[in-house]
């Protein structure tokens, strides 16, 4: 279970304390720069005293608009001169030349939650932060990611099956499949801030051929590169996301609002073993509805699957599938090894 008493509405506190951290340690470093070099203390209060005195001599005064900016952009000119020095004084002495510039840990909103008349990016990833804290999904992606994936327990020999016609169909080798499927989903999150390309990924195959391990990985990979992911399995999406939250809006939490909204809102959306969840007619249009309004509204989405595009057509309708057809990339996994078993035998 899913314990959304983590996520918040309200992270002002937390903002709060970060900016109160980075206060202190820019107070911190103005003392260290003042003990090691004095002329830039000397500077920065001519451009405070300057600042100040400009203002005195502007309030009150006829000056038309014009005069006014003209004096101000003088300023501007003297106090970049002054600027270039201290910059130029702290290099000669082993510091950055941005040494004294107040840190953020958000440079968009500079830690205060609200960004272009909204709330700032960074604060939903303290809600995707805050949701991982109650699934051990953090602890899974420090073993499963790209550095550890390893194409060595795939097969080298061609893989063959029949279809449902009975007709045997050839393919490569499942360690030559995942070579390539391996490199499109670095690509996918190397990439990802592109606007050209799909952005929505359907993986499918049997279990134990690396589909989960892999969305791990592309997870990892985004997470690390400050992009909002809300991983959840099929059945965690409905029976602790969608359906209580639509069922019971009026008494819920911000925790399961917070999940409900990332539905939509997060940067990557990764649904797991679709086809385990319990399918009725509530259900089958609810996923329709989330897979159709991230498409509509470019957000990248990645399905997992045991269910090939034919089981997944007689389980959800064309509807849907038609949709996942024309825009998402489709990979095969496949072999004949389980590489769950494999893998707890390496170990």
């Amino acid at each position: 279970m899913i314990d959304f008493s983590y996520v918040k509405t309200d992270y002002s506190k937390r903002l709060e304390d970060i900016r109160q951290a980075h206060m202190i340690e820019h107070m911190d470093r103005q003392a260290e720069v003042a003990e090691a070099i004095p002329e830039v203390e000397e500077l920065q209060k001519q451009i405070s005293a300057s600042s100040v005195a400009l203002i005195r001599k502007q309030v009150g005064a006829t000056l038309s608009p014009e005069e006014k900016k003209a004096q101000r952009q003088a300023l501007s000119l003297e106090n970049k001169k002054l600027q270039d020095k201290i910059s130029q004084l702290l290099q000669a002495n082993g510091f950055a030349a941005d040494y004294l510039d107040m840190q953020y840990d958000c440079p968009l909103c500079k830690d205060t939650g609200s960004y272009e008349n909204g709330t700032c990016s960074c604060v939903h990833k303290m809600q995707v932060a805050d949701l991982y804290k109650s699934s051990n999904l953090e602890s899974i992606l420090k073993s499963e990611n790209f550095d550890n994936f390893d194409l060595s327990l795939f097969s080298q020999e061609d893989f063959s099956t029949k279809n449902k016609a009975g007709k045997t169909v050839n393919y490569v080798s499942p360690a030559e499949n995942m070579r390539k499927v391996l490199a499109e989903s670095k690509d996918f999150c190397n990439t990802f801030d592109c606007t050209t390309g799909k952005k929505s990924l359907l993986f499918y195959g049997e279990t134990g051929h690396g589909k989960t391990f892999l969305t791990h990985c592309i997870a990892k990979s985004l997470l690390d590169t400050g992009h909002t992911v809300l991983y959840l399995t099929a059945s965690e999406m409905m029976d602790q996301v969608i359906a209580p939250y639509l069922m019971r809006r009026e008494e819920t939490g911000p925790g399961l609002k917070t999940a409900y909204e990332l539905l939509y809102k997060s940067d990557l959306l990764v649904i797991d073993d679709l086809g385990t969840e319990t399918l009725n007619n509530f259900s089958r249009t609810q996923i329709f509805e989330v897979i159709n309004r991230r498409l509509i509204d470019n957000a990248a989405t990645i399905i997992s699957t045991n269910l090939d595009p034919s089981g997944l057509t007689e389980r959800y309708s064309e509807r849907i599938m038609s949709r996942i057809v024309q825009d998402y990339a489709l990979y095969y996994f496949y072999g004949k090894d389980n590489l769950r078993y494999k893998i707890v035998l390496k170990k």
